[in-house]
Order: structure tokens, then sequence, then C-alpha cells
């Protein structure tokens, strides 16, 4: 069995492709054995992910491959669920293939985070070393894994990767990924009583007495097209997408300033703490999309600050999970902070750093007292 665990944007192209290419390497000083899977998800630079067999278990998987020639395998998602799996034959480039691993012993820990940039190097081009391919026989007949996950009002985000629509799957994995905060609730799809009538204030909406939380998901839609999207037409979408959430989320806050009347989907009015600053979030699919923008995120913050006082952090889901497991780990060391709270901290740390990175694509975390970041 194969597990491959990537970003939701990443695991799309698998579906949508149906073909990847797997790669094997055997240091000769080492002899620890590297195995990569690559997604054509740019022409000029597709994606490789690389691990390192480190059991003796592992090493026997990767011969039973060898010796086989099939593999079934199951991709997870940035909340490690599972939402598609495939039964696949490949065809290896070298007839002699078991020798690779003849001698190959597995790796201590540690080992990979140490070998990554070289690894990498393996597939520059000019690079001499000689890899072992394998690629599916076929086309990857993939079956969907649906997820139903319960959310503390117990109501279902049903997450169905392939059938589902790209831009509400988005939505449901973040109103699920707040959720964890323990409360209050998150409201999907709020609505905003405007004098021409009722229309949606934002994606999500979070409030509690000390601060109010609003969230614009924009996904990329790749499995419904017809041809596939390299990655420079992937950060034009992602950047046009940005700036319309940014446009919404200072009109959103305006709306909540003004006082006007906010209900959910039911029309039940909900209470909002309307004299704070308002932390205004855009999830998209991966940071790394955008990470070269480097005027970005500081025109961008410095904008809504003025506009409509309020916060603004760029998030991936997976940024947000991080985030989201950081308050709830400060709230547990903290006799006073609860994990809204904590995240209330969080985000504002985050927007104060933000505005200082040269771009949008940067990691943050928070200990009491000391916040941290890492690109």
């Amino acid at each position: 069995m194969l597990l491959i665990k990537a970003t939701t944007h990443t695991l799309k192209y698998f579906i949508r492709l149906r073909t990847f290419r797997l790669l094997f390497w055997k240091s000769e000083t080492s002899r620890h054995l590297w195995y990569g899977v690559q997604i054509a998800d740019d022409p000029a630079s597709p994606g490789t992910l690389w691990s390192i067999a480190q059991s003796e278990e592992e090493l026997t998987a990767i011969f039973r491959l060898f010796d086989t020639a099939e593999v079934s395998v199951f991709l997870f998602n940035e909340e490690r669920l599972n939402v598609a799996s495939a039964r696949i034959k490949v065809r290896f480039t070298e007839p002699e293939r078991i020798g690779i691993i003849a001698d190959a012993k597995p790796a201590p820990d540690g080992a990979s985070k140490l070998s990554h940039g070289f690894i990498d190097s393996l597939l520059a081009p000019g690079s001499s070393v000689k890899l072992l391919e394998a690629n599916p026989a076929g086309s990857c007949e993939w079956i969907e894994v649906q997820s139903k996950l319960i959310t503390q009002r117990l109501t279902q985000c049903e997450l169905s990767m392939i059938t589902g629509e790209e831009g509400d799957q988005q939505e449901l994995l973040a109103e699920w990924l707040v959720d964890a905060l323990g409360g209050p609730a998150a409201v999907r799809n709020p609505l905003v009583y405007e004098q021409q009538g009722p229309r949606e204030l934002s994606d999500l909406l979070l409030s509690y007495e000390y601060g109010c939380f609003l969230l614009e998901s924009k996904a990329l839609a790749i499995i419904a097209r017809d041809l596939m999207p390299d990655r420079a037409t992937l950060r034009r979408n992602v950047l046009k997408q940005v700036n319309t959430a940014v446009s919404q989320l200072t009109g959103a806050c305006a709306n909540i300033r003004r006082g006007l009347r906010v209900a959910d989907k039911e029309g039940r009015d909900l209470v909002l703490t309307r004299d704070q600053p308002i932390h205004c979030m855009v999830l998209v699919p991966d940071l790394s999309l955008i990470g070269d923008c480097d005027i970005l995120v500081p025109k961008l913050t410095l904008s809504i600050l003025k506009k409509a006082k309020g916060f603004l952090n760029l998030l991936d889901p997976i940024e947000l999970r991080r985030l989201v497991h950081n308050a709830g780990f400060m709230a547990m060391n903290s006799k006073a902070l609860t994990p809204i709270m904590a995240f209330d901290g969080i985000l504002l740390k985050r927007c104060e750093l933000a505005g200082k990175q040269t771009t949008a694509d940067f990691r943050f975390s928070m200990t009491l007292g000391n916040p941290n970041s890492s690109h």
C-alpha cells in the first residue's frame, strides 16, 4: 500500500490526471532507499513528494512492489482524511529492478530532514544520477471515499472530493477546522440585511464577547476543468480571487459596524461583537501559489486596516489547521485563555508579522509569551 498525504490542491491533480510517476533512488554510501511520487502539476517544475524507508517493514513492502508491480494507493488530505483510493499495476523502466534494494537498510530518524536539499537536486536539469522509474500501466480509476464530519452542533459536513462542488468542499473543511476551537460555533454563509434585501455576509462567521471573525474561502476549480492549468495560471487566478475576497470582507466589516441585522440561513438573528477590530481571513488552496508576491500582504493588510479597521490573514487549510491546534495547545496550558481567545491573539500577532513579510507563504506559531514564524 502507498499512502500519499498532500494538500487538497495537489490531490486534485492526482485525481484529474489519473497518472503519476514513482521514483526510487538508493544512496551508494548510506544504502538508504528514497522513493518519491511525482505529479505533473506544472510542465516546468512538476511537484514531487519524497520519503525515505525507515523500517524493515517499509523495505519489505517496497520489495513486494518491485516483485508484483501492483500497489493500492490511498490519498489523504491536510486533515489526514482518506479521500480516494485506487488499485494499480505499474511498469518499471528497468527490468532488473530487484537489485536496487537488495542491500538497502532502514534510515534513522532525522535522515530525511538532513537530505531534502540533496534529494531535490536529483531531479535538477543535468543531474547525472539515474533514478528508477515506474508508471501506472493505465489510467488510475479513483474510488471516492466520502467522509461525514460532525460539528459541535451535531451538524454534518459531507466531504466528497471528487463529486462534491470544489468551492463548497473548501468551505466545509474550514468550518470543521475552526469547529475544533470548541465555541462559539461557526456559522456558514450568514446573511446581512441591507436596504436592498438580504445578501451573504461571508463564507464563515465567528463571534464571541471579545471579537468577531470573518472568513472568505477562495477555491480553485481543477477537477472540473477541461484543460489542466499550470502554476502561472493558478497564481493569476488566486491573486484575482484574493483581491475580490478582501473587497468582500471590507464591505462585510462596514455592514457589521453599521449595526445591520445579521442572521443565519434559517433567519435566526446572530449576536455580534461590533465594537472591536474584526479578524478577516482569506482561505486559499495553497499559499505557495502566491509566495513570490512580495508586496501583496503588506499592501492588502494596510488597506483593510485603514478601510475596515480589521486585521487580515491569508491562510491555506494547512495553516488554518496549525493555528487552530496552536490555539488549543495554548489554552490547555493557560488558566485564563480559552481556545477562541488564544486564536484571537494568534491571528493578531500573525497579522502584525505578515505586514513585514516579503512573502504570503509563511508559517506561524506561538507559545505563551513567544511568537515564532517560519518560511
